[in-house]
């Protein structure tokens, strides 16, 4: 699980790091769940390699009442995978991931210490 969430981190962070693109918000989305219910933004832009292509975006509640449809929007893309886009002021999101896998690790090494001292 842990590798798991490692990776993911890694390649949004790759992906922020392509050149950003100009976008717009197409229209928000809402998915009502037994548990939960989950915010998205659908997003459209133009990639050079294969035209117009739509994203859906993880958002919150507030993020979808700040951006109406047809709000312009910068974007970052693999061009692997057009479809995974991130809005390009989701650097923070990366950093929350780096600083888990930190907190993580750590707790989970004081753990097996705390385990090892116990025997």
């Amino acid at each position: 699980m842990l590798l798991f969430v490692l990776w993911h981190g890694i390649q949004q962070f790759k992906t922020l790091q392509r050149e950003p693109v100009a976008a717009t918000v197409y229209k928000p989305f809402v998915r009502e769940g037994v548990f939960a219910t989950s915010h998205f933004l659908i997003i459209r832009y133009q990639q050079p390699q294969h035209g117009e292509q739509f994203a859906c975006i993880v958002a919150t509640k507030q993020l979808l009442a700040d951006l109406p449809p047809t709000t312009p929007l910068t974007v970052c893309y693999s061009p692997d995978k057009p479809r995974s886009a991130l809005l390009s002021n989701e650097p923070a999101l990366s950093e929350a991931f780096a600083f888990g896998i930190v907190l993580f690790g750590f707790l989970t090494f004081n753990g097996l210490v705390a385990q090892r001292q116990l025997r």
